[in-house]
């Protein structure tokens, strides 16, 4: 049995090019299933916490095949799938987000477990200093992820390269479904130690955030250290009380050191000038921080609120293409023809 089921959304982002906005997705489902029993099984669900399944066909028995025909905007959809049946999608239709900052430092490994489990179906960057925790998740198998899950940061305390690269290695040997990364709170090493960092960094393809709390001082550590040769994500505090002319120029140096930034709107309360970085075409990343917010909040939150002055377009597009550069990973993407089971709704 075919049935054809037109979702629609206020975002539609298939991992390429430009956001749609007020978009749909055709998915062709194929099925053994009664009509009654494919009806049910077809609709997305949704809960009280606003977190919609990332499997759009998880509660579809196996035998149901669900593939994506058409990626169009909304208003086209109904003239050119009339017979479909159509449901909404919610705020967003996108694919695998990734959350690119998880700081869970000083929770014990239940305590992460738990944090991950609220943040499905996000790909993340999980920041602990806590090695025991990090070599003990890094050895679980996580069930029904995708591989890698994402990246665990290990925000080291000292500056001693070797040590550094020896932890490293002691866990990249640990774990299964992770990448091993670094989180550095902008440290001060020499050049050469920068250096030589910075070389293991790349021949062992080890993701780098840099976590720069101090504006002032920003501009002079992205153009002068080694390390910004790893490509680090930037964990910066500026706002767009730094003035023009000193954020022009932070930007400018960022783009030329093919860099992106990583910004936890949870944790940075003043506005943060999106717009200076998209005029530039600098990647900015999402992450929740400390807080713990669901990504999915956390968009929703900010384009509602339009306090950073960028669109839902652009913070969906964020959330998939920008963050997975944050972790080093490849975005994720589907077209016409692709599995509509790694699609994700979020019901904003």
């Amino acid at each position: 049995m075919l049935k054809r089921i037109c979702y629609s959304a206020k975002v539609v982002y298939n991992g390429l090019g430009t956001a749609r906005a007020d978009g749909a997705v055709v998915i062709q489902q194929s099925s053994n299933q009664s009509s009654e029993s494919s009806n049910a099984s077809s609709k997305v669900s949704s809960n009280s916490s606003s977190k919609v399944s990332s499997n759009a066909s998880r509660e579809v028995s196996s035998n149901v095949t669900r593939n994506v025909i058409a990626i169009v905007d909304a208003a086209d959809a109904r003239e050119a799938f009339a017979e479909a049946e159509f449901q909404d999608g919610g705020f967003a239709i996108l694919p695998t987000p990734a959350d690119a900052c998880v700081d869970v430092r000083g929770l014990s490994l239940a305590e992460v477990q738990t944090h991950l489990g609220s943040l499905e179906p996000c790909r993340v960057g999980l920041v602990s200093d806590n090695l025991d925790v990090l070599r003990q998740l890094g050895q679980m198998t996580l069930a029904a992820v995708p591989a890698p899950y994402g990246v665990m940061y290990w925000a080291a305390a000292t500056q001693d390269v070797m040590q550094l690269a020896t932890t490293l290695n002691d866990l990249r040997k640990a774990a299964r479904d992770w990448r091993v990364g670094l989180w550095l709170g902008a440290p001060e090493l020499t050049p050469l130690d920068a250096r030589r960092l910075s070389q293991y960094l790349q021949q062992t393809d080890t993701p780098l955030t840099l976590d720069v709390r101090t504006a002032a001082d920003a501009l002079t550590y992205v153009t002068s250290t080694p390390l910004m040769a790893a490509r680090p994500a930037l964990r910066l505090p500026v706002t767009s009380d730094d003035g023009d002319e000193a954020l022009s120029t932070l930007v400018t140096e960022i783009r030329k050191a093919d860099s992106m930034v990583l910004h936890c709107p949870f944790e940075d309360t003043l506005r943060f000038p999106w717009e200076a970085f998209m005029a530039q075409g600098v990647d900015v990343a999402l992450g929740s921080g400390r807080q713990g917010g669901v990504l999915e909040q956390l968009v929703h939150q900010l384009q509602t609120q339009q306090q950073q002055h960028a669109s839902p377009l652009a913070l969906v597009r964020a959330a998939v293409k920008s963050g997975h550069r944050a972790l080093g990973m490849t975005p994720p993407r589907f077209v016409r023809g692709d599995d509509a089971s790694h699609i994700t709704f979020w019901s904003g």
